[in-house]
């Protein structure tokens, strides 16, 4: 199962965004894949991701765990911004990425994550996946979900 999220925090106070994104927590915990886009999350909020990617003009710059997200930025980053006090690691990583793009150095922290370690590992954790994948075995009750056509309550042609 897969939920994606678009922005599930907008327009909301950052308690009732905790609020929100705790529950979404503890769906991803339950076995569900959540895909959440989200803009200025509290340092809380922030740290119930488990996985965070960063894109820099569609090149990926970090994927990877979220508890290490800022210590490789900074390793990975020319030096265009010290993190200071005040500072939440998601609002560090968006100002150093965005600083170092506007400086014309998008493609040097894109290289910085092509050329890591950190990929390395990613390629082969999904290549891992992908050849578990053909001996996967699925249970009933997953082959019925998989069956399944739609499962929205309107139709899709509504949205037009």
């Amino acid at each position: 199962r897969v939920l994606f999220l678009d922005e599930p925090t907008s327009g909301l106070d950052s308690y009732t965004a905790n609020e929100v994104m705790t529950v979404v927590k503890g769906l991803g915990s339950s076995g569900v894949t959540i895909c959440a886009t989200i803009h200025s999350p509290s340092q809380y909020t922030f740290h119930l991701f488990d996985n965070l990617i960063m894109l820099v003009k569609g090149q990926v710059v970090y994927f990877g765990p979220t508890s290490e997200a800022t210590s490789f930025a900074i390793s990975k980053c020319p030096k265009v911004k010290e993190m200071s006090g005040g500072y939440n690691d998601a609002e560090f990583l968006v100002d150093l990425v965005t600083e170092a793009d506007r400086q014309g150095k998008g493609n040097e922290i894109a290289e910085g994550y092509y050329n890591s370690s950190l990929r390395e590992r990613n390629v082969a954790q999904l290549d891992s996946y992908i050849s578990s994948d053909q001996e996967l075995v699925l249970s009933s009750d997953i082959k019925a979900e998989l069956a399944t056509k739609s499962s929205t309550v309107t139709p899709w042609y509504w949205g037009l």
